[in-house]
């Protein structure tokens, strides 16, 4: 006690710690669950945007959120990292292709002489921000197959383009 009021230094109570497991797609988009805490059923609301160790305070709780990996799709903060290949003559000619992102498919436009490694950037395709203003981005890296089998055709149409 200072002056007869409590210390600012005191130590604060500890609060409780629980960990919830949740699925990629329930931490990009929300979601709700129904959990029982110290005997009691309760519904927590994860908000939009919460990642792996996020926690998130309750009146007398703090819930730790524990996020699945997602096959497709890698998260680095609020953006979405996933990988596309298309074929040589695709990246050479430039195609449209589909892309799954968060939110469904969307189609991008490969420019014509695309190398391997180009990344592509989807503008506001990525994670909702937790405080719910704005989004991160999506970027698609190109990846470029290279048959390791080639019929007799196949193998002339290139040893032509390469004399070209």
């Amino acid at each position: 006690m200072v002056f007869g009021q409590r210390s600012p230094f005191g130590r604060q109570a500890r609060l409780s710690r629980y960990v919830i497991n949740i699925t990629f797609d329930e931490a990009v988009h929300g979601t709700q669950k129904e959990v029982e805490i110290e005997g009691k059923r309760q519904k927590i609301k994860i908000p939009a945007g919460v990642d792996d160790g996020s926690e998130i305070r309750f009146s007398n709780y703090i819930i730790v959120c524990q996020v699945s990996r997602h096959p497709k799709f890698v998260r680095r903060g609020y953006d979405i990292v996933t990988e596309h290949e298309i074929s040589y003559s695709r990246a050479a000619l430039g195609s449209v292709e589909d892309i799954e992102t968060i939110d469904g498919p969307v189609k991008i436009r490969i420019p014509s002489g695309t190398q391997p490694g180009t990344q592509i950037r989807l503008r506001a395709k990525g994670v909702p921000r937790v405080s719910g203003h704005g989004q991160g981005d999506h970027y698609v890296i190109i990846r470029v197959k290279v048959p390791s089998k080639l019929s007799r055709d196949q193998k002339r149409l290139l040893e032509e383009l390469e004399r070209t």
